[in-house]
């Protein structure tokens, strides 16, 4: 009996199929969106700000299918992570001074992507790549500090609570609680209402510490499963010292994957936190002089006038910056589960 190609599921398929049958998604989908902007524009005269969000959402659920197979989620993961870690180094070596490209003429300013100006310029006349660049400074090294002090704490507090148990584990897991119930934007906003010159590496630490519980329950959990199983019962009789049976054997070996995860979890959070104070201009904040939320702010009068393209720069570097990073640390976690297996 013959077998019917389009019959099959989307996963069993060639990926050149999927690709074609997304790219007919996508197709009817945009479609769809412009029908919908004509309507919007003929009942309310004016294009409806609504519509680039309708965009991104159709270009999601068409895209979805493919996304999220395994193997090109990974691929899609580690593309956008390198792309972010190649913006942040950009960003340290690269001299740009945006206070001082403001252009005064305004013969440069709200231009579009071009070859001189690849992403365009803002309002001011400033390069949008540039921008774009520059604006990973503000989370980029508080990020790292929130990571290193969420490992070091986090990490070493889980293996000792779930390695010892008794009364070592019911101390730690009380504090880690106590910790881990404060809500974590709120406690952020307050410490910078209190502090005298509030920055990023403050809260970057403030971060950090605010996420040890969450770390701190991931290794626990994870060294309780792995305490009794065999190599470590046999490691224990051939003399081997607790320190390495804990942070070797255990947390380096078997727990790796799941701390790189929570520390890209977290670098994703300060990217949100740095993002939305920006976008806030909160009077009490010193931020740097690009950043990624105050390139959303200083768009929203654009926004109002019909055009998006200056607010879709930023965005569509948050969403992926956040989206490839929390899928990278989920495909390492599961590809370190699937090696287990």
């Amino acid at each position: 009996m013959a077998r019917h190609v389009g019959k099959q599921p989307f996963f069993e398929q060639t990926f050149g199929r999927k690709a074609r049958l997304s790219a007919v998604a996508l197709a009817v989908t945009f479609a769809l969106i412009a029908g919908l902007g004509w309507v919007a524009e003929a009942i309310f005269e004016t294009e409806s700000i609504v519509l680039p969000a309708l965009i991104w959402m159709g270009w999601a659920y068409a895209q979805t299918r493919i996304v999220f197979e395994r193997h090109t989620r990974a691929a899609l993961a580690i593309a956008s992570a390198l792309a972010l870690f190649l913006l942040c180094a950009a960003s340290l070596v690269i001299t740009y001074d945006p206070i001082a490209d403001i252009d005064a003429s305004s013969s440069q300013r709200s231009l579009g992507p071009s070859l001189g100006h690849i992403l365009g310029t803002d309002f001011v006349g400033r390069d949008m790549l540039m921008l774009l660049i520059k604006g990973t400074e503000g989370f980029f090294l508080p990020g790292l500090l929130a990571a290193a002090i969420t490992v070091v704490f986090g990490v070493t507090l889980g293996a000792f609570a779930g390695y010892m148990g008794g009364r070592v584990d019911r101390t730690i897991t009380f504090f880690t609680t106590l910790i881990g119930s404060f809500p974590r934007l709120v406690f952020i906003l307050l410490a910078c209402t209190i502090a005298e010159e509030p920055n990023m590496f403050l809260i970057g630490a403030l971060a950090g510490i605010l996420f040890v519980p969450q770390m701190a329950q991931a290794i626990r959990r994870r060294v309780l499963a792995l305490k009794e199983e065999d190599f470590i019962i046999a490691s224990q009789a051939h003399g081997v010292s607790m320190t390495r049976i804990l942070f070797y054997h255990i947390v380096w070996l078997q727990c790796f994957p799941e701390i790189v995860r929570q520390g890209l979890y977290l670098f994703v959070y300060v990217i949100f936190v740095e993002t939305a104070l920006s976008y806030l201009e909160l009077e009490t904040m010193s931020f740097e002089a690009s950043s990624w939320g105050k390139m959303l702010n200083d768009a929203k009068d654009s926004m109002m006038r019909g055009s998006y393209w200056h607010a879709l720069v930023p965005t569509a570097a948050i969403v992926f910056a956040t989206l490839g990073a929390t899928a990278l640390g989920d495909v390492i976690v599961g590809t370190a589960k699937e090696e287990r297996l």
